[in-house]
């Protein structure tokens, strides 16, 4: 090699250096460059999802590693978690795909010297469900923790189901089954009461029948609220407790026009309907008192949602909500919601409630209230998923995953479509629905997994 060639060579290495060193430093750094020179500050998109794995498309391509593409034949693909950086700042359609789940897929904004989040993303199951019951169910209610359902089927059956186990058993009772029968969960959901019967499901072979150890006459049998051995009952017009802890059985008031009731804490709230207007009252059983009373609009209200710090009272004829904190002197209403059907505290704080028609959410922190989707269907149930990033709501026909990320918009995913869905059930993990449907000519309980 001659002197005149190793100089041009130095030269033009030295030039290399000089020009691309800094091209690399301000690439590392995060800037690029754009249209007619201009530098650009760049920013990123950090994804993951659950399970991990998927593979990233932005504006549907594939996204890929360049060394990893020139020396692995796995091709390459970033998969998630990912930390994709240098991306312009503008907005980008970002997809996920992984086998056998239902793809991902929203509009993100890339912001200049700023990371961008999309990692709470649950990917759902593209699964077909299996058949667990060939039987057509009549009337049936999930336990308030979500592990156990019964359920009352077209041949007069009352199948009680562990959820978490799979198993079921045929509950044998001595009165006779209706389809309208009222079923009662103790709040621990360890006993049931189903036609004046008390089940105790750690060993549902035996149960206590109330008309022989009370009478024939009781009503409106409920549960102490924190008190599986104690219930309550109204017998004509007056209202009793029964402990079983030492089988006592007293008259706690007499009330003619007493509507609806619950019991907690040696306290019943109850409705007692005048002329012109409706009374929730309070009634202390240790002092045999009265010890306050708030004033509503005249209807025939019910209480709901048992177990939330606040009395949920709910107008059916007006599709009411009332939220009240039957301790607060001053101020005790503190919220009311109209045109609501169903309702899901997903805590304390956040309601998840429809109409026929719109699934909203309700922050009790701040009182706001959030539109999540309006359909053309009408909603048969609404779920709040473990995630705390989703929410399943059911209609006759499918069953839906609404995303609680709202940039760009809600994405809804659906799971599933079959005729004749009702009485969609998650279990407590989050993995797997069960549902009474029909496929084909086939009608009875299914079971799908969905993570």
């Amino acid at each position: 090699m001659t002197l005149k060639t190793r100089k041009f060579l130095y030269l033009f290495f030295v030039f290399l250096f000089i020009v691309i060193t800094p091209i690399i430093s301000m690439y590392a750094a995060g800037y690029k460059f754009s249209g007619g020179f201009k530098v650009q500050k760049t920013g990123s998109l950090i994804i993951n999802s659950n399970p991990r794995g998927a593979r990233i498309l932005i504006n549907n391509k594939v996204q890929q590693n360049i060394f990893k593409k020139i020396f692995s034949s796995g091709g390459g693909y970033i998969t998630t978690p990912a930390k994709i950086k240098n991306l312009s700042p503008e907005e980008y359609t970002v997809e996920i795909n992984l086998k056998d789940y239902l793809p991902w897929k929203k509009k993100l904004t890339i912001n200049p010297g700023q990371s961008t989040f999309a990692e709470d993303i649950n990917l759902f199951k593209d699964n077909l469900p299996l058949l667990m019951m060939p039987k057509t169910e009549i009337n049936s209610t999930i336990s308030p923790n979500n592990k156990r359902l019964i359920t009352i089927n077209d041949e007069n059956e009352i199948i009680f189901i562990d959820i978490d186990s799979e198993t079921e058993k045929i509950l044998k009772t001595e009165n006779k089954i209706l389809t309208d029968s009222i079923i009662r969960w103790s709040e621990n959901s360890k006993k049931i009461i189903i036609n004046n019967e008390i089940f105790d499901l750690n060993n549902p072979e035996n149960p206590i029948s109330l008309n022989k150890i009370i009478g024939k006459n009781i009503d409106d049998i409920k549960w102490d609220i924190n008190n599986d051995n104690k219930i309550f009952y109204k017998d004509k017009n007056t209202l009793n407790y029964y402990n079983f802890n030492n089988h006592t059985n007293k008259i706690i008031f007499k009330n003619d026009f007493l509507k609806d009731y619950i019991a907690k804490n040696e306290t019943i709230f109850f409705i007692e309907n005048q002329k012109d207007n409706s009374l929730l009252k309070i009634y202390n059983i240790d002092e045999a008192r009265e010890v306050n009373q708030i004033s509503l609009p005249l209807s025939d209200y019910s209480f709901i949602n048992y177990g939330h710090k606040l009395i949920n009272l709910y107008d059916p004829k007006h599709k009411i909500l009332y939220l009240i904190d039957p301790y607060d002197n001053f101020k005790p209403l503190r919220e009311t919601i109209n045109n609501i059907t169903k309702t899901y505290w997903a805590d304390d704080t956040r309601l998840l409630y429809t109409n026929d028609f719109e699934v909203w959410i309700f922050n009790l922190k701040n009182l706001q209230k959030k539109l999540l989707t309006r359909i053309s269907q009408k909603i048969d149930n609404i779920i709040w998923h473990p995630s705390n990033n989703n929410i399943i709501y059911s209609t006759n026909k499918n069953i839906n995953v609404i995303e609680l990320d709202d940039r760009e918009k809600y994405n809804i995913t659906k799971i599933i479509e079959l005729d004749g869905i009702t009485n969609t059930v998650l279990n407590k993990k989050g993995d797997t629905l069960y549902f009474y449907a029909q496929i084909g000519n086939q009608k009875g309980l299914y079971k799908l997994l969905i993570q």
